[in-house]
């Protein structure tokens, strides 16, 4: 039995405990006032079902994001440095309406040296019904070009919980802020 199909009959087992305390009432009522009062118990609790719908259970997709970045620097030479931090903003996919809009917060440590970074860290990106996706990235490049690293996909919450996958990224950086583009290869089991 899949996660609907459980919301369905646990929506059904509720409803049926809230109708035998309603029946009285009921029975009190106009008729049209009891149907009217039932249809809104029903639209009560079986509206959040069908107003969240499942998303593919694979895929690709692209995501753009913007970050504000601050942390730490420590400076252990002319060209070592190791600086911790979080990045905090959000992302948006135009082409699809998965993963539509999710706001992210970071944590992570970048060791710069000899002109060599090597990024490491982990996210949690929310989206607006609150299900959550928890992503582990990393990537080592050169100081001198965008950051260039991959986010390891590795679990979730609600329609995300799961969800593994890829995510390619490519990060440039403006002042204290990151923009950065992805292409996300997606599964959820």
């Amino acid at each position: 039995m899949n996660g609907m199909h459980r919301f369905v009959f646990a929506m059904f087992g509720m409803l049926s405990t809230v109708t035998s305390a309603f029946i009285p009432m009921a029975q009190a009522l106009k008729k049209n006032q009891a149907l009217t009062g039932m249809a809104l118990i029903l639209g009560m609790f079986l509206m959040p079902g069908l107003v969240r719908a499942d998303i593919p259970k694979s895929g690709t997709i692209k995501l753009t994001y913007g970050f504000n970045v601050s942390g730490n620097v420590q400076q252990f030479s002319d060209t070592h440095l190791f600086w911790q931090g979080t990045f905090k903003g959000a992302a948006h996919n135009s082409g699809s309406d998965v993963m539509k809009y999710q706001s992210w917060d970071c944590y992570g440590t970048n060791e710069i040296k000899d002109g060599m970074a090597d990024a490491n860290g982990f996210c949690t990106a929310v989206d607006p019904d609150g299900d959550k996706i928890f992503v582990k990235y990393g990537g080592k490049y050169d100081v001198t070009k965008p950051f260039t690293g991959e986010g390891i996909y590795f679990g979730g919450t609600g329609k995300y919980n799961g969800i593994s996958g890829v995510n390619k990224f490519q990060c440039n950086t403006i002042g204290s802020n990151a923009v950065c583009t992805s292409e996300l290869k997606y599964t959820i089991k």
